[in-house]
């Protein structure tokens, strides 16, 4: 049997599975059959529309309070990431951060932390990270609108 492994706040979809060869799928997952495996390949299907649990193209369209928790979820992510930044052994290229960068990583995790406080969150851009971070942090995409 086909799986397909999905976003549970946006539906859109991560990957395929099948458990002939997967000994492990993804929650959450939705069973298909071979041909609309074969369908959502050729039709490019993305997601996975919530209220017929049908493979779609098109983006569902999120509640106020499903983005919300995507945001947050999102958010806390990253948090966890750049908290990693703070151990006092990191290095990156085997060089210690330098005081300007745990400046920088200090005022970007105050960034996140006060980010769902600001007028019209979750509507707003995501906080970027220094530059220097940026290829240390897995930031998904975010689309304010």
């Amino acid at each position: 049997m086909k799986y397909v492994h999905y976003d549970k706040y946006t539906g859109e979809l991560i990957g395929f599975f099948d458990d002939k060869i997967h000994r492990d799928i993804p929650e959450p997952n939705l069973r298909i059959s071979h041909e609309e495996w074969q369908d959502s390949i050729k039709l490019k299907y993305l997601y996975v529309d919530f209220g017929t649990l049908k493979l779609v193209q098109k983006e569902k369209k999120l509640s106020d309070e499903e983005k919300k928790n995507y945001a947050r979820q999102l958010r806390d992510n990253v948090r966890f990431q750049a908290d990693k930044l703070y151990t006092p052994t990191y290095t990156i290229k085997d060089e210690a951060l330098k005081p300007s960068q745990r400046k920088q990583l200090e005022e970007y995790c105050l960034e996140l932390a006060r980010w769902p406080k600001q007028h019209d969150w979750p509507n707003i851009e995501f906080p970027i990270p220094p530059e220097w971070m940026e290829p240390i942090l897995n930031i998904p995409e975010w689309s304010p609108n």
